[in-house]
């Protein structure tokens, strides 16, 4: 059952109520309409990809792609970077990266620093790229883009070689790099003299490449129907590949239905940018599954997170900067995700929901649901429940949340920050224009039965309950 316990629920709703097809200006939600079956993936069997036939063919010719060693039966094409010109991958064979593989050469800020090269790396339906050893991953430079549009039926799949063998573990992690994309649209974490330039850039975590400009419409490609899994390298104590990294990514960059599975660091994250993302599932993620950094204001649409018991942290761990030694942990752009019909499934060894260092951000109508004894929601710095001068403090909108026990549901650094529990409470609730301590149980036991019976056409039509319940039943994760 999908609430073990009714002790600490918390239900917040804002002033309107979101239904499928309504909403108002910038936070309308619209319904999906029903997806078909997605599993959660599985070590695979001797093919391994994402279809079911061996492949065989013929690697394409290229100065980027030599002959691999075959795996389980298929062509394998190794790929080595730099990618330099246009490059576009084929289905009918499965590619490895070879260490660090850069599509393109830095471009810089505004794409005239010099010895730039931009390149695009196509990627079709069904294609199955490898990472073999831990220190190989996927970097788009800035200037560069990526174009990967699987399809529901034929995903495009990132993944370790034993998992094509059918040999990797079940929560096996770290075995190869990640991918990393890089774009030219703004990050907050620059000295006052560059910020909101195009000379503010700064090196991303995981590698030595630049992140961040000036546009905030840059174009780093596509992700449709894209899955990264087994990743996560660590390159060093606290310096980790996570699933897919977005540095400086730009809001005409398209990502819409990925899954990032038994990562080693988080599932993704945003330093900085405008990038937005539709259909996001992370699963069994070693650390956080959601990070924000650096002045992160993209939007996040129809998000499930599952965490593991046996690794996991936060489910969203958020924070700004203080490079503005005026206004502090106020800095602007400041960090802002707009995440909005989601499912958290938590059972991490901390909160599910920490923000920290100044950060806002809007979350309209979603579900936390915690399985251990937990408190939901964690704030450091007293700039975490100010307004900033541009951009305002935290808000929930229709947000149910629950966890096992009977811990209070807020917690605070108030050591290091000075902010209280009830501090954070007030603030959280201040924006929301009704506040139940605990919802009418009698509604929350109905709302149980329907998610336990999987009654999707009847949750559709309570408008103010997450549509991604619905969207996601098919996921069996719930």
């Amino acid at each position: 059952m999908f609430f073990n316990s009714i002790k600490k629920t918390t239900l917040i709703l804002s002033a309107f109520i979101l239904v499928a097809c309504g909403g108002g200006g910038d936070t309308s939600i619209v319904s999906p309409g029903e997806l078909g079956s997605l599993t959660d993936p599985t070590g695979g069997g001797g093919s391994g990809g994402a279809g079911s036939n061996v492949r065989t063919g013929e690697c394409p010719e290229s100065p980027f792609i030599t002959n691999g060693s075959p795996v389980a039966g298929n062509t394998v094409c190794a790929i080595q970077g730099p990618i330099t010109s246009d490059l576009t991958l084929t289905a009918d064979v499965m590619y490895r990266m070879l260490g660090k593989v850069d599509v393109g050469v830095d471009m810089g800020g505004d794409g005239t620093k010099s010895g730039g090269v931009s390149a695009t790396l196509t990627i079709p339906a069904d294609a199955v790229i490898l990472g073999k050893v831990s220190q190989d991953y996927l970097v788009v430079n800035r200037g560069s883009k990526i174009i990967a549009n699987g399809t529901q039926s034929k995903p495009i799949r990132f993944t370790h070689n034993t998992a094509i063998e059918g040999t990797v573990g079940e929560l096996e992690r770290g075995l190869w790099g990640g991918l990393v994309i890089l774009g030219q649209a703004p990050i907050n974490k620059c000295s006052n003299d560059v910020r909101g330039t195009a000379e503010c850039e700064r090196v991303v975590e995981g590698s030595n490449a630049l992140m961040g400009g000036a546009n905030k419409n840059d174009n780093s490609g596509k992700l449709n129907f894209v899955r990264v899994e087994y990743a996560g390298y660590e390159i060093f104590p606290g310096n980790e590949l996570n699933g897919i990294t977005f540095g400086g990514v730009g809001d005409a960059t398209e990502v819409d239905f990925v899954q990032v599975h038994n990562n080693q660091d988080d599932c993704v994250e945003f330093f900085g940018g405008t990038v937005n993302v539709k259909h996001l599932i992370c699963t069994n993620a070693g650390d956080d599954n959601l990070d924000i950094d650096w002045g992160y204001q993209g939007k996040m649409q129809f998000v499930v997170v599952k965490q593991s018991s046996d690794a996991s942290d936060h489910v969203v761990e958020s924070d700004n900067t203080n490079s503005d030694s005026t206004v502090g942990y106020l800095t602007e752009p400041r960090s802002r995700p707009m995440v909005t019909n989601f499912t958290f499934l938590a059972q991490g060894a901390d909160e599910p929901l920490k923000y920290k260092e100044g950060v806002s951000g809007i979350y309209i109508n979603g579900i936390v649901k915690n399985n251990v004894s937990q408190n939901l929601i964690e704030s450091t710095n007293i700039e975490t429940i100010q307004d900033g001068a541009i951009t305002p403090k935290i808000q929930h909108h229709s947000v149910f949340m629950d966890a096992a026990g009977d811990t209070s549901p807020f917690k605070a650094d108030t050591d290091s920050s000075g902010v209280t529990a009830a501090q954070l409470e007030a603030s959280i609730k201040e924006r929301a224009s009704v506040q139940l301590d605990l919802m009418l149980q009698e509604h929350l036991q109905i709302y149980v039965q329907l998610i336990a019976q999987k009654r999707r056409d009847i949750l559709l039509t309570l408008g103010f309950l997450p549509l991604t319940i619905s969207e996601h039943f098919p996921l069996g994760l719930i």
